[in-house]
């Protein structure tokens, strides 16, 4: 009797073991897949399982390589993103839309506040817009205002990492003018970011 109850507690801890094999394959398995499709943020959730559960050591070596991936990739992104608000600003700048290449350029000085080319930008557009004429109504000037505000609280949220409510913001943006090329290419990016999150 005691053999066979002890026979039935080991075939017991067997089959727990294979359970318990099989899924950290499964994880890691998972993981590779998503580290080559450069799905970095799902492949740590899973070799960071697989590390968890057991001590490997390849698992903990991925989850060290990307960690550091995702670094890089935060800079090459913020990086691409000050070029990018650059030439929009330069751009917006070079048709005469004052107000929105002030707002871009100060974008650009939050990302690197050291660039002197901003700078002198927003100066010399105080100067100009100091020179014009108003020749806005109360209510296109209240439009305006509330425009800025919108924008100027998703900026805010996405400087937060609140993506969700500046990506809504940004659309909300998009209701008021839908021609907003900075509200279009700030959601661009809020999908690229929140796309390697999940």
């Amino acid at each position: 009797m005691k053999s066979l109850i002890l026979l039935v507690l080991l075939s017991c801890t067997a089959h727990s073991f294979a359970q318990i094999t099989m899924r950290q394959s499964r994880d890691l398995d998972k993981a590779e897949v998503f580290f080559y499709l450069k799905k970095y943020r799902k492949a740590l959730y899973h070799y960071q399982t697989v590390a968890n559960d057991t001590n490997r050591h390849y698992a903990i070596n991925q989850v060290a390589a990307i960690h550091a991936i995702i670094d890089s990739n935060k800079n090459f992104y913020r990086e691409q993103h000050l070029k990018e608000v650059t030439a929009l600003a330069d751009s917006t700048f070079e048709i005469g839309s004052y107000l929105s290449a002030q707002f871009l350029y100060k974008q650009v000085l939050y990302y690197s506040p050291s660039l002197s080319q901003p700078k002198d930008r927003i100066i010399e557009i105080d100067h100009i817009l100091a020179a014009q004429p108003d020749t806005l109504s109360s209510k296109e000037k209240e439009i305006a205002r509330f425009f800025k505000n919108v924008v100027n609280k998703a900026t805010s949220t996405f400087h937060k990492k609140e993506y969700n409510r500046s990506y809504d913001l940004f659309e909300r943006t998009l209701g008021i003018a839908p021609d907003n090329y900075y509200a279009r290419q700030m959601l661009k990016i809020i999908d690229d970011i929140t796309s390697e999150i999940k």
